[in-house]
């Protein structure tokens, strides 16, 4: 299944690259970073919201480090996954603990659009 979500990542990360910029690919993904990608917070928020959908599973864009390679958040992923699929649940408020990171001004922020106050 990790190979799925690699894909799926891929995908979403190309689509969002300037037109200039090299695609990734699995090879790069061992070693590029979601800090060496140097996304915004709005376009983390986008990937994040994009995954989100693709994986039918909230996702909370705070506890994934962002030197994370992308073959590593896939494997994270992956793992929620299974396990939200062994326990029967799929896409539960109760289950959104998978997040990236996407801190905004104090704030941090979840790939479902609500913000939380992210105490100093």
């Amino acid at each position: 299944m990790a190979s799925d979500i690699l894909s799926i990542l891929l995908e979403k990360l190309n689509a969002m690259r300037p037109q200039n910029a090299p695609s990734l690919s699995i090879e790069g993904a061992r070693f590029a970073t979601l800090q060496s990608l140097d996304l915004d917070s709005l376009d983390t928020l986008q990937f994040a919201m994009d995954i989100e959908n693709a994986l039918e599973m909230d996702i909370e864009i705070v506890s994934f480090p962002d030197t994370l390679t992308i073959v590593q958040l896939a494997e994270r992923l992956a793992v929620m996954k299974d396990t939200l699929v062994a326990s029967g649940v799929r896409n539960s408020s109760s289950q959104r603990n998978l997040g990236m990171v996407g801190h905004e001004e104090g704030n941090v922020v979840r790939a479902h659009g609500d913000a939380d106050a992210f105490g100093p």
